[in-house]
């Protein structure tokens, strides 16, 4: 299960990213059949979306689901003091597993005791 800090983060990317495409809460929800309420409590970091439902809002906005917990993990890992994931770890399939590891609840002091 994600942090406090990740699920703030996470609301973060979610609410820039909808607030630049100018994409309404109600549109959104229509695009990717998630009900208005879940998606403003993502934004809100009161809970954070499963991986299917963070597929459909990353396919309404034309990116992948990567891509959104990269830049989520990035704000993280600033937050935490420390250069962005793609800074560290230049293999993108190591990205990838890191940002992944920080969504599943690894913060990222924790990342390196599990991908050494």
């Amino acid at each position: 299960m994600p942090t406090p800090d990740y699920r703030t983060a996470l609301a973060l990317t979610l609410t820039t990213l909808r607030n630049t495409t100018h994409t309404s809460i109600r549109d959104l929800s229509d695009t990717t059949d998630i009900p208005e309420h879940t998606l403003r409590s993502y934004e809100k970091a009161t809970t954070h979306p499963t991986l299917p439902r963070l597929l459909a809002i990353a396919t309404a906005y034309g990116t992948t689901p990567f891509t959104l917990l990269l830049t989520t993990a990035e704000y993280l890992t600033r937050a935490h003091g420390l250069p962005p994931i793609p800074h560290t770890t230049p293999d993108p399939t190591r990205q990838h597993l890191h940002a992944l590891l920080l969504y599943c609840g690894l913060t990222p002091p924790e990342i390196p005791h599990y991908d050494p």
